[in-house]
């Protein structure tokens, strides 16, 4: 773990002692989501869980538990009710996504399969079928592709858009 991470948990777990959770969020806002994930993992799952649900925006919630480790996934995904892990689902890369399905129990994976719509339900489950460590079970199905006689600067617009 990098000096700046531990400086980081230092930091949150005194504020987060002192109740000054207005000041979490702040540090939060200003820390990049897989360094937020980082700080998660060094916590206990107590003060993981609380930290987490000072991130207010789903979005956000759903890239950081993208970059936590399985095991503190499934942890937090337990805490919330299954339209919120739905939610959280609809905000994820489909290849993560199925990662964290693919995590947790099948009871739970399927009631939350089972709430999401045909598109998202049917890019999951393609990716789920895949044993974890083949190129199926790594690969994400978003991609962009880019007509070769477009030029730097169109290419960069369609990007962009």
């Amino acid at each position: 773990m990098d000096q700046k991470t531990k400086l980081l948990a230092n930091s949150i777990s005194k504020l987060l002692r002192r109740g000054a959770e207005r000041n979490i969020r702040r540090m939060l806002n200003k820390t990049h989501d897989a360094d937020v994930a980082a700080v998660l993992e060094i916590f206990d799952t107590e003060a993981r869980i609380s930290v987490f649900q000072l991130v207010p925006d789903p979005e956000r919630q759903a890239n950081i538990l993208s970059h936590l480790n399985k095991k503190f996934q499934v942890e937090i995904a337990h805490i919330f009710e299954i339209s919120k892990l739905q939610q959280l689902l609809g905000f994820m890369d489909s290849d993560d996504a199925a990662d964290l399905l693919g995590n947790l129990p099948d009871d739970l994976s399927q009631q939350v399969l089972s709430g999401l719509n045909r598109d998202e339900l049917q890019e999951v489950e393609e990716l789920m079928s895949y044993p974890e460590d083949s190129a199926g079970g790594l690969m994400s199905s978003e991609f962009l592709t880019i007509n070769e006689a477009l030029t730097v600067k169109e290419s960069i617009e369609k990007i962009q858009s």
